[in-house]
C-alpha cells in the first residue's frame, strides 16, 4: 500500500473582508515521493464553529466567512 507523505490544505485567499466572503479550498497530498495529486475530492472539510465559517453544501469546498476573526477548518482526507 501507499504512504501519505504530505498533505496541503490551501484557500484562494486567506485575508477576506466583510462578512459572506467566500473562499474556494483545495487538497493536495503526495505519496511515497510521487507527484502532488489534487485530493480535494476525497477530503471533508468542516468547520469547527459554523457560526463564522460554513462550508456550501452544493460543492463542499466552499468557505464562507460570516463573521470577523481569525477561524479554523478541519480537513479530513478520506485515503
Amino acid at each position: 500500500p501507499r504512504t501519505l507523505t504530505h498533505f496541503t490544505v490551501s484557500a484562494s485567499r486567506s485575508v477576506v473582508e466583510g462578512a459572506k466572503a467566500e473562499v474556494e479550498l483545495k487538497a493536495i497530498a503526495r505519496f511515497d515521493g510521487g507527484p502532488e495529486i489534487d485530493v480535494t475530492p476525497w477530503v471533508v472539510f468542516t468547520s469547527p464553529d459554523p457560526a463564522a465559517v460554513t462550508i456550501a453544501e452544493r460543492d463542499k469546498t466552499t468557505a464562507t466567512v460570516l463573521r470577523r476573526g481569525q477561524h479554523d477548518l478541519i480537513a479530513r482526507f478520506l485515503d
